[in-house]
């Protein structure tokens, strides 16, 4: 227009787009800059209402390096995890007994046990007693022995040589607590006296645990009892009661109480393993689980299970090494 001629243009060629990996560090950068940048971390679902099986995800207990939320629905219910992995096994494969409402259910039951709702409960009692034991029983074989070995005195330490100490010189060997580094208990105690309270508290123990019943007493943190409370509690649920037996107030929030309860099944199922291995290293190696593991640690290319396979041969003599 106006004569003028028009002007020759040149256009230089646009940038390429961006890749991926520069549009995602463009975006963490963005993050970093509005303070909301997190590695790996997602914020908290808000928690549905319904109970442990509708969704409830725990806090865990607020200790540095616990996991921030435990979803339940991985634990209980129709989607919960199954002892085999998907594809494998499905839920219509699975008894229907093994509904998911009881803690540890996996929906495993290759022996058919729980052909009805009482069977589960019976056999569910048997293995959650047993692995209450379990634990206990590992933890008083463990600690003894690794304390004897850090310098205690402790005659027998190993749990299998406890009884014959005690038996030696007419049955006048002693038991002696004087365990600890500090030495701030000195109980030498003779068989018989051990034998008598042990057996004494067994024989209350069960009566009351059988019974649902029991004598009125003081919990520390809880109060005084009475048998109508602790009655009450085990018709609730004679497994986990709660009340009087929860001094430190574990179930009053019950998605906490749920998942502690997978914790404690899934716990005692591998104290109950825990147990045969310490039976069966014990016969094989006449020695402590302790001094098995010391062992191990020392040399674990060759101090292993393996050295132990030929002792299962017919006529191969002494079982131990």
């Amino acid at each position: 227009h106006g004569g003028h001629p028009a002007r020759a243009t040149t256009s230089s060629p646009l940038p390429p787009p961006p890749s991926p990996a520069m549009v995602q560090t463009m975006r963490l950068a963005a993050q970093m800059a509005t303070k909301k940048f997190t590695i790996g971390k997602k914020k908290p679902a808000k928690k549905p209402a319904g109970g442990a099986k509708g969704g409830f995800q725990t806090k865990g207990w607020g200790l540095p390096g616990a996991r921030d939320e435990i979803l339940l629905d991985n634990w209980y219910g129709a989607n919960r995890k199954l002892w085999l992995p998907g594809g494998l096994l499905d839920f219509s494969d699975v008894n229907p007994v093994l509904d998911g409402t009881a803690p540890g259910d996996y929906g495993l039951d290759p022996f058919n046990l729980s052909k009805t709702q009482e069977d589960f409960d019976k056999y569910r009692a048997y293995e959650v007693i047993h692995a209450r034991w379990a634990m206990l029983a590992v933890a008083g074989i463990a600690i003894p022995e690794a304390l004897a070995d850090a310098g205690a005195d402790i005659p027998g330490a190993v749990w299998f040589k406890t009884g014959a100490e005690m038996l030696e010189n007419n049955f006048t060997g002693t038991l002696n607590y004087d365990a600890e580094p500090w030495g701030v208990i000195d109980n030498p105690l003779p068989l018989p006296v051990v034998a008598a309270i042990q057996i004494g508290l067994f024989f209350f123990v069960e009566q009351y645990r059988s019974s649902g019943s029991g004598p009125e007493g003081y919990v520390p943190g809880k109060g005084s009892f009475t048998t109508g409370d602790l009655e009450s509690a085990a018709a609730s649920d004679s497994l986990h009661p709660g009340g009087p037996f929860d001094p430190f107030g574990l179930a009053d929030d019950p998605e906490k109480f749920a998942e502690l309860k997978v914790k404690e099944i899934k716990n005692g199922r591998l104290a109950m393993f825990a147990m045969l291995g310490v039976f069966v290293q014990a016969i094989y190696t006449g020695e402590g689980p302790m001094a098995n593991l010391a062992a191990h640690q020392a040399d674990p290319t060759h101090v292993n299970g393996f050295m132990y396979f030929d002792k299962f041969t017919p006529g191969s003599g002494s079982i131990r090494p």
